[in-house]
């Protein structure tokens, strides 16, 4: 009997590496299937870099709107405790940054539970990928060693990948019966944005770890491919090079 094997790591991998595939088809339909991959890597390889040996970390209980509200952290030596609170980018509905405000309350304080960690794995569900981005430009979710960083993200890149979330995959994928056009600019730019990360987070980061050299250099190849395809779409279409930062 045959299976198919999956892990965090393969997962994120085939998926960056089908949108290195799908970049080179010459027809403009590719455009969506790069999208709906290269938004699968991300959130991935977010969830790989998360874990952290600890599946927990990646799940929740609670509703998605609730996730990153209300926490509680403190740094280092500290006294006081730090609290959390979720900052909304704009016109994007789901899509926030993690905000850490200095409080003088105290958390609260937790219930003895008997839950174990395969209820959790049974009954909790994974987190949204808006709650794993958030968390991949956190310092608390990032910050799990003294060489681990999270990822640093530009208002305007962003703004790509908000768009490429909500206007690409999102809407492409739970389509709406209409005729519809869909800028392949703004595909390109929030694809851009998206290996950028992907590339930091990967190489940069320090929360990814590769169980063979291979794996890394299929990720680097797979990277070079990627933008490859995108500066010849940006060549023939006149796409501002800037936006393909």
């Amino acid at each position: 009997m045959e299976f198919l094997n999956v892990n965090p790591l393969s997962n994120a991998l085939d998926s960056l590496e089908t949108a290195a595939q799908l970049i080179q088809r010459p027809d403009a339909f590719k455009w969506k299937w790069v999208a709906f991959a290269i938004h699968h890597a991300l959130y991935s390889f977010a969830i790989n870099a998360l874990t952290g040996g600890d599946f927990v970390r990646v799940l929740s209980h609670k509703r998605s709107s609730d996730d990153d509200k209300d926490c509680f952290w403190k740094r280092g030596e500290e006294v006081k405790w730090w609290r959390s609170r979720r900052q909304p980018f704009p016109k994007f509905r789901g899509a926030y940054r993690i905000v850490w405000e200095e409080t003088n309350e105290e958390p609260p304080v937790s219930r003895p539970s008997n839950e174990s960690s395969l209820s959790l794995l049974t009954n909790g569900k994974l987190i949204g990928f808006w709650t794993a981005f958030a968390r991949i430009l956190d310092e608390r979710w990032m910050g799990g060693s003294v060489i681990s960083r999270p990822v640093s993200v530009s208002d305007n890149e962003f703004r790509d990948i908000a768009w490429l979330t909500a206007k690409a995959r999102n809407d492409l994928q739970h389509f709406v019966p209409k005729h519809w056009g869909i800028e392949i600019a703004g595909i390109v730019a929030g694809t851009s944005a998206t290996v950028r990360v992907i590339e930091d987070l990967v190489f940069g980061t320090h929360t990814v770890w590769f169980h063979d050299a291979e794996q890394k250099e299929r990720v680097r190849n797979a990277i070079v491919q990627l933008r490859a395809g995108l500066k010849s779409q940006t060549e023939r279409s006149g796409i501002a090079p800037q936006a393909l930062t």
